[in-house]
């Protein structure tokens, strides 16, 4: 939630765009984002996700995503999901969001670069590693390197 409105600002949606929220969680931000107008389709792996969002959920992994039934999306929204993956299955994941965003659409990403206590950080890779990953899925990404998180536009 703390960084929806840095997200959107970098996405600059249109009014009713069709967003998906990778890696929903709870579905927080996918509400909000909702009230504010947007078509929004939540996606986690977990069967528990998604409670605080009554629209459309697709529980599944992402680095085996199939065509999401409400794509292709304008934009994307991924936070704090791609550094709990195992490293071999990052470009899965990134071709899979791709795949299911319209060209010429973006998506944010929020990627964490700490060790966190509960191990769950399962990818901690400096930025050219994640710079070159995107890459092969993405057509061109934005980057700022803060110290404890990397924050991404790309283009599909």
């Amino acid at each position: 939630m703390r960084l929806l409105e840095q997200g959107l600002a970098w996405l600059q949606p249109a009014p009713a765009s069709k967003i998906c929220d990778w890696g929903c969680g709870t579905g927080r931000a996918t509400w909000a984002m909702r009230e504010l107008g947007y078509d929004m389709t939540a996606v986690d792996i977990a069967d528990n996700a998604c409670l605080e969002f009554a629209g459309p959920y697709f529980q599944g992994c992402l680095w085996e995503l199939p065509l999401i039934p409400t794509a292709p999306f304008d934009h994307g929204y991924c936070c704090d999901v791609l550094e709990h993956l195992p490293p071999q299955k990052v470009l899965g994941a990134l071709r899979g969001i791709a795949s299911n965003t319209q060209p010429g659409g973006t998506v944010f990403f929020q990627i964490a670069r700490f060790k966190d206590a509960d191990g769950l950080h399962l990818c901690l890779r400096d930025p050219d590693w994640w710079a070159q990953s995107f890459d092969k899925a993405f057509s061109r990404t934005e980057w700022v390197i803060q110290p404890k998180y990397l924050l991404a536009r790309a283009r599909v």
